[in-house]
């Protein structure tokens, strides 16, 4: 489902959450859908990197996507115990693989892996049904005690450590439920469990944003806060929380079965903490913005956009890397100025480790399953990575121009050709960088001054004003700055290809065609 629809929920969740209870009812149903708080997580913090969406507005969905996990444990309770799980559970199994095989669309097939994925989600519950009713008995008695605050407590870390060994809130809770289904957890013991699980799943986002951007770690703060200070509060008003739920439970014509009760009480605490924290929200906000202040990068060559915890978004990480490639462009077109200007390509020589990070993160993205438009803009994005790097390479050329350049007597007329040259190179890169390429005409005038350049060069060679070495090696660096151009104006024009995805076939060999063709030569 992530595959398939996480182009449409990255939008929704963009741009509806302007309210509190938008965010808040957003962020359940994506969880509901995903099953998973992990990449509702996830999702979250590409919005908040991407500056699509405030943090002050990602709290709100955070608190969502806690009630969204519940759907587990209804989904468990209310059809997962009581019907026959293998005659309902294997028509969506054989129905999903079928799609997945036979489908064309990489939505169907995403579709059928998630229906699959469903129906094999239930037969898990009735394996773990079948196991829990035959020895329940005979372990029951190994588990601590419900009564007293210590046993609750015990009990709650049993429910954390199942919830990190299986790396999943919504796996553990199914597991939890089933066993008090098979008589081997009460009531009590099975919602200090519960419990456990809700703080426990806070571990995976906390390793997951070690090393990660400020947003990141702040947003894994925020989920932390909430979870950890809901589990504290359901904990210690457990008795009377669960009075109230069974009396709900009631009042709503619901079965009191501990199964059902229990799910009952993961959704109420859960909306409790809601609650509990709202009025918070806005301390809360600027606390973790002063604690997680963004980093600065020391080094021009340093990534700024590129988050390892949205990789398993593809969708997400691709606006990271094109983020990063901006930045990108932006630092190659400062450093070639100034090898046109000042002679001087250290800059450029100092940015090319950033090319080849742009290129690992990229290379470690290839390897999540994508949609078919977000696997193309990748390959594009590699293609306008390549051709920066392309630019920073030729630098020299231009700072080798500027040196034989400042080495001429003054008065010579080459001297002057080329201090015009270099300026003509210098206003037309920043033109090619800028948001509205140039216009064709001044391309037009670049290769009218190159042109006039070559003949100066040759003419000097004729006559003997200039060595023919220098005038040949001032002939190849002059060949070299061109090809910098175009390498500029590619590496422009394929962003804006990237930035209005979805790509569509280009008529023209000469324009960007989408990346599913073979890529094309850097030259």
């Amino acid at each position: 489902l992530r595959l398939s629809s996480q182009s449409a929920l990255q939008g929704i969740l963009g741009r509806f959450t302007r309210t509190p209870l938008h965010g808040i009812a957003l962020g359940a149903l994506a969880t509901a859908v995903l099953q998973s708080s992990s990449a509702t997580t996830a999702l979250i913090i590409g919005l908040v990197n991407a500056s699509v969406l405030s943090f002050g507005h990602s709290i709100w969905l955070i608190f969502g996507s806690n009630i969204g996990t519940t759907m587990t444990g209804w989904l468990v309770s209310m059809t997962g115990l009581d019907l026959d799980l293998k005659a309902f559970a294997l028509p969506f199994v054989g129905a999903g693989m079928l799609m997945q095989t036979f489908g064309r669309h990489g939505g169907w097939q995403a579709a059928g892996l998630a229906l699959c994925g469903f129906g094999l989600f239930f037969v898990g519950v009735d394996i773990l049904k079948n196991a829990f009713g035959s020895f329940g008995t005979d372990v029951t008695d190994s588990l601590p005690s419900a009564d007293g605050f210590f046993g609750m407590l015990a009990l709650c870390g049993i429910g954390f450590v199942i919830t990190v060994l299986t790396q999943s809130s919504s796996a553990a809770t199914a597991l939890i439920l089933t066993a008090t289904a098979g008589g081997m957890i009460g009531l009590h013991g099975g919602a200090a469990m519960i419990i456990g699980t809700n703080v426990g799943t806070t571990l995976t986002a906390v390793i997951s944003v070690i090393g990660a951007t400020a947003h990141a770690r702040r947003t894994a703060a925020a989920h932390v806060l909430f979870n950890a200070g809901t589990g504290i509060a359901a904990l210690a008003t457990l008795p009377w929380l669960l009075v109230f739920v069974d009396a709900l439970a009631g009042a709503l014509g619901l079965s009191r079965q501990p199964v059902i009760e229990l799910a009952l009480f993961h959704t109420v605490f859960n909306v409790m903490g809601c609650l509990i924290f709202a009025p918070f929200v806005p301390r809360m906000t600027r606390w973790l913005e002063g604690l997680f202040v963004p980093d600065q990068p020391p080094h021009p060559a340093d990534t700024r956009y590129l988050d390892k915890s949205a990789i398993q978004m593809p969708a997400l990480a691709l606006d990271a890397v094109l983020q990063e490639l901006r930045h990108f462009a932006a630092e190659s077109a400062a450093a070639a100025r100034d090898a046109f200007q000042s002679g001087n390509s250290a800059r450029a020589d100092a940015l090319q480790p950033l090319g080849q990070s742009i290129n690992e993160y990229a290379a470690r993205l290839s390897q999540e399953q994508a949609a078919e438009d977000v696997a193309r803009a990748l390959q594009n994005a590699l293609r306008v990575n390549r051709y920066l790097s392309e630019v920073l390479r030729l630098c020299s050329a231009a700072a080798r121009i500027q040196t034989r350049r400042a080495a001429l007597p003054e008065g010579h007329e080459t001297k002057a050709m080329l201090g015009h040259y270099l300026a003509v190179c210098s206003n037309l890169l920043t033109e090619t960088m800028a948001e509205k390429p140039p216009r064709k005409s001044a391309m037009t005038r670049f290769n009218r001054h190159y042109n006039r350049m070559k003949e100066e060069l040759l003419e000097d060679a004729v006559r003997r004003k200039m060595p023919l070495n220098d005038v040949s090696a001032l002939l190849d660096d002059l060949s070299q700055t061109r090809r910098l151009l175009e390498q500029a104006q590619k590496a422009r024009r394929w962003l804006g290809v990237i930035r209005n995805r979805p790509l569509s076939p280009q008529k023209r060999s000469d324009q960007p065609i989408p990346a599913a063709a073979p890529a094309a030569p850097a030259a």
